[in-house]
């Protein structure tokens, strides 16, 4: 900023000061402080050497002051807000659903911010920043903090299974017990980090399920049997048992079970080669409807948003999809039970099914190339996800069938898991990383080293949630907390370089790369004094 001075002289002896913050302020002086004055601003424009006040005369002094930008932001801040930091190192830009945090120094973005409506509001500090709009909510967030690994240490030799309900505020935790004796089933608040509730299993857990309104848990695994708990009086409800089959050899464990996102049905997939669907009355009221019997172990089963279709895959290296609508009207206008007899809080599944006219009917089968140990369907039927033993997800569309796209991995899949909108694919098994797939552009979008065999792997709006040898862990929480969406903290970042310290250097600049495409500012982010950037050049 660089002021000229304009000097002429006035009959009256009057000086016009004009000001870039208050234009046309005249006053009258004396001749003694009107040439101090002029000595003052002529040497404010650059001139050398002291000035004899008794050779100025009057002037007529003029103030032009020129302004620099320092950068331009390219940020619409219509209708939003801006703040600047008090100290001068930083600037706040909120405009529309989203807020962005700049450096005042190098002009880098170092936090964005997403909200859940306009955001109109916004304060900075040097550390913290609190945004408002019409979200309805007043958030207040350190600039240094961002989407952290928070890990949970269940008292399991391994996890198998892990589930987050909606909201991600409820987890469900099934594996196996301690030193591999018995099994593991576990309730925890994720927002208070409380071990809620804990149920002694006999044999080993190997599948969780939180209903939608996380009121009903179903667990199930190496007992041959499917048992319902109360999450919110913490006790069991009801236990249905499976028995071996006579077309399938082998003992009748279960791998898989799946509540509709409507919370009406609920699907269990059986080694002894059936698919049950069961109709949820009530907590206490779970009523078979329907059984498809498969040529081999059934190892994964999902249901569709209301429960019309049910997936089916498994052993015999088939991926089904079945037509239930029939089946489902029939049994709510018949209101009456089909093959499960009810007597206490034990029931055995029968092999008793609905007519010829209202059996499940089947839209589409494909071959898989090997044995397939996981499926997902997306709620609207846009999608539907495999994979096993073949090392490749392959992405269908769910009406149809016909295969969209493949994507390889390093070793067998043990899960995957679709976001509820179906955007976004999670996928798991025996490889170093929990890879998350765009589904649109059938292309990675990032991922996390982990350590062990992920068995278990969960996707919803605010969490990445898996299973990692003997512990779980979120990437993000629901709430007011960071979603794993958001930008991750430079904490954590730095501990993911650390981990892949060991790995090969493509694994690591593959990792980062993915990291820094969906989120440019963490490069400027800073941890103990260092940006993230120098901790890279140094390691």
């Amino acid at each position: 900023m660089v002021p000229h001075v304009i000097s002429n002289t006035t009959a009256d002896g009057d000086i016009q000061r004009h000001s870039p913050f208050k234009r046309n302020c005249t006053f009258v002086a004396d001749r003694t402080r009107q040439a101090r004055r002029n000595g003052m601003a002529l040497r404010r424009a650059g001139g050398e050497g002291a000035i004899d006040e008794s050779q100025c005369t009057l002037s007529y002094v003029s103030w032009r002051w020129s302004y620099h930008p320092l950068f331009y932001l390219n940020a619409s801040a219509h209708q939003g807000g801006v703040s600047l930091a008090a100290d001068g190192s930083a600037i706040a830009v909120a405009s529309n659903q989203r807020v962005q945090v700049y450096d005042l120094v190098s002009g880098g973005t170092v936090r964005k911010l997403e909200g859940l409506g306009r955001l109109r509001t916004v304060a900075l500090s040097a550390s913290l920043l609190v945004t408002g709009g019409f979200d309805k909510r007043v958030m207040l967030q350190k600039l240094s903090s961002g989407t952290g690994l928070h890990t949970y240490m269940p008292n399991s030799a391994t996890v198998r299974s892990v589930h987050l309900s909606p909201d991600s505020s409820r987890l469900a935790v099934g594996g196996d017990g301690s030193e591999g004796r018995g099994g593991l089933l576990e309730l925890h608040d994720t927002v208070t980090n409380v071990l809620l509730a804990s149920w002694s299993q006999e044999k080993a857990v190997w599948i969780v399920r939180l209903s939608e309104s996380s009121h009903l848990l179903a667990a199930a695994g190496y007992d041959e049997a499917v048992t319902l708990y109360d999450t919110v009086a913490f006790i069991k409800i009801k236990t249905i048992k499976y028995q071996s089959s006579a077309h399938v050899r082998g003992p009748a464990f279960i791998w898989s079970v799946d509540f509709s996102s409507n919370g009406a049905w609920l699907a269990v997939g059986c080694w002894s080669g059936t698919a049950t669907m069961f109709h949820v009355k009530s907590k206490s009221e779970v009523e078979e409807v329907a059984m498809v019997t498969c040529s081999d172990r059934v190892y994964s089963v999902c249901l569709s948003h209301n429960g019309t279709h049910m997936i089916t895959a498994g052993r015999n290296k088939l991926v089904s999809m079945y037509d239930m609508a029939a089946v489902q009207e029939f049994h709510i206008q018949r209101n009456s039970q089909l093959s499960v007899k009810s007597s206490g809080t034990v029931s055995t599944v029968g092999t008793a099914g609905c007519n010829t006219d209202t059996a499940p009917s089947l839209a589409w089968e494909v071959i898989s190339d090997d044995f397939v140990y996981t499926s997902a369907l997306s709620e609207d039927l846009k999608y539907c996800c495999y994979g096993g033993v073949s090392k490749t997800v392959a992405v269908l569309d769910g009406r149809s069938g016909s295969e969209l796209f493949r994507v390889g991995m390093p070793g067998t899949i043990w899960s995957v898991t679709l976001l509820h909108d179906s955007s976004t694919l999670a996928v798991g098994g025996e490889f170093s990383r929990v890879v998350v797939i765009d589904t649109a552009r059938g292309e990675e979008s990032f991922r996390l080293p982990v350590t062990s065999t992920v068995f278990s792997v969960m996707l919803t709006s605010a969490s990445l949630c898996f299973a990692d040898g003997s512990q779980v862990t979120m990437f993000g929480k629901g709430g007011n907390q960071f979603g794993w969406t958001d930008q991750p903290s430079t904490l954590v970042l730095v501990d993911i370089v650390r981990s892949l310290l060991s790995t090969t250097e493509d694994q690591m600049l593959s990792c980062l790369s993915l990291f820094i495409n969906r989120h440019p500012a963490i490069v400027n982010g800073w941890q103990n004094n260092k940006s993230l950037l120098t901790f890279l050049v140094q390691n």
